[in-house]
């Protein structure tokens, strides 16, 4: 049986990474229900990179799940990179998490149709983990 491709994606200032992208990709890595069932890639961008070049990106590491940061300097580009994504890829399972969603989960899981799940808070790494694993269980 083939792993679960997730994709962990944040758009950063530049030369920077994605703190919150790789404590999650940790996180689940070292879960022992995930083990050889799930296959991570972190794809860490500048802001500012053309959204049809983040979906490009994206689209080429084929995922099952997109696991998306989001952060009050790239919050625009992230949701056009991911409606393209959701266009080209309907079926590709989308947890939005990061400082701009966390506070307001429920409103951009309304806003945005291109969102299926949300990872908030603290315990998102948590979240996103389980949603992985029941995600590859066939059970969300």
């Amino acid at each position: 049986m083939k792993p679960l491709r997730v994709v962990l994606l944040a758009l950063n200032s530049p030369g920077y990474r994605s703190l919150g992208c790789a404590y999650v990709r940790a996180y689940a890595q070292h879960d022992r229900h995930l083990s050889g069932l799930v296959a991570f890639q972190t794809l860490d961008l500048d802001a500012g990179t053309d959204p049809w070049w983040v979906a490009y990106r994206v689209l080429q590491l084929e995922p099952d799940v997109i696991g998306a940061s989001f952060t009050c300097w790239s919050a625009r580009d992230m949701h056009e990179a991911l409606r393209v994504v959701r266009a080209a890829s309907p079926s590709t399972f989308v947890v939005a998490g990061g400082p701009e969603v966390s506070p307001v989960a429920v409103t951009a899981l309304e806003r945005h149709a291109h969102l299926d799940s949300r990872g908030a808070g603290r315990r998102g790494d948590h979240v996103r983990g389980r949603l992985a694993r029941a995600r590859r269980c066939g059970t969300a």
